[in-house]
C-alpha cells in the first residue's frame, strides 16, 4: 500500500492510494490506531484487493477504471436515530452525480443503497457507524461507482458502468470532483436540518416506486409495490391483497 498524493476538493481532504485491501478497512485501521484522519476526509484507491459490499458480499472493481473510495464524516450534530437520514443523503449524492453525468437516462436508488440505471447496478454504498453515547462518533461511507469498466465476472448480477451507457471513456478526476460537489451539498443539507427534503427526494427516486413487482421473503415469492422508506430505513411494501408491510435490510429480496 502506497500513498500517492493528497489534495482538496469541495472541502474534502483527498488521500490517494495505489492499492489497498479496502478503503473502508483502511479508514477504520487509521481511526483505531489514532492516525488522526479528520472530518471530511476521502480515501480513494486505484485498486482494492478485497473491496467490501453489503453484508458478506464483495465489491469487484478493475484497477484504474472506477471510483473506489471512503468518506469519513464526524457529524457531531447528528444523533444515532438520524443515521439513516445520512444514508439517504449519501445515496442521493451518488444519484445526483450519476444523473448529472448521464442526464438522459433514468437513474434510480434501489433500497437501501444501490444506484441503478434501468435494471443495471452502477454503484453501491456501504456505511458503517461508530456510536458513543447519544451521538454518532464517526461515519465511514464506502462508495463504489463503475465508471469505465467494460467486463465483469459472470457471477455478479446485473452490473454496468457509466461508460457502457455513455459510449465514451470518462475522466476519473473530473468524476471525483463532480461527486465531491454533490457530497458536499447533500451533507450540508443534513447539517442544516433539511431531513424532510432528503426523505422526500429519496422516496421519489426509488427504483420501482409504485410499481407492482415480485419480491421474495424467506424464499417465498410474492407480489407487492414499493410505497416508500420509513424514517428508520425500512422498506414499505403494499401487497396485492392491500396489506402494508415493513422490511428491514436483508429481510426481503428483489426479484429482477
Amino acid at each position: 500500500m502506497k500513498e500517492k498524493r493528497n489534495e482538496d476538493m469541495s472541502g474534502f481532504r483527498i488521500i490517494r492510494l495505489k492499492e489497498v485491501e479496502s478503503t473502508n478497512s483502511y479508514v477504520r485501521v487509521c481511526l483505531d490506531n489514532g492516525k488522526g484522519l479528520t472530518h471530511r476526509t476521502i480515501v480513494i484507491a486505484d485498486k482494492q484487493t478485497a473491496g467490501k459490499g453489503t453484508g458478506s458480499n464483495s465489491w469487484h472493481s478493475e484497477a484504474g477504471k472506477n471510483l473506489n473510495l471512503s468518506v469519513l464524516l464526524k457529524p457531531e450534530p447528528l444523533s444515532p436515530e438520524k443515521q439513516f437520514v445520512l444514508n439517504k443523503a449519501m445515496a442521493l449524492a451518488v444519484f445526483d452525480f450519476i444523473e448529472a453525468t448521464l442526464p438522459d437516462l433514468k437513474v434510480r436508488i434501489k433500497w437501501p443503497n444501490d444506484i441503478y440505471i434501468g435494471d443495471k447496478k452502477t454503484a453501491g454504498i456501504l456505511i458503517s457507524n461508530t456510536i458513543k453515547g447519544a451521538r454518532l462518533e464517526d461515519v465511514t461511507v464506502g462508495i463504489g461507482i463503475n465508471v469505465n469498466q467494460k467486463k465483469f465476472p459472470v457471477d455478479i448480477p446485473n452490473p454496468a458502468s457509466l461508460s457502457m451507457f455513455s459510449g465514451t471513456k470518462l475522466d476519473l478526476i473530473e468524476c471525483l470532483e463532480s461527486l465531491c460537489r454533490f457530497l458536499d451539498r447533500r451533507y450540508d443539507e443534513i447539517i442544516s436540518g433539511k431531513s424532510l427534503i432528503i426523505d422526500n427526494e429519496y422516496n421519489s427516486k426509488l427504483y420501482r416506486l409504485n410499481e407492482m413487482h415480485r419480491f421474495k421473503k424467506k424464499g417465498v415469492p410474492f407480489m407487492a409495490e414499493i410505497r416508500g422508506v420509513s424514517g428508520f430505513g425500512q422498506l414499505q411494501l403494499k401487497t396485492t391483497d392491500g396489506e402494508n408491510l415493513l422490511f428491514g435490510f436483508k429481510e426481503v429480496e428483489y426479484i429482477i
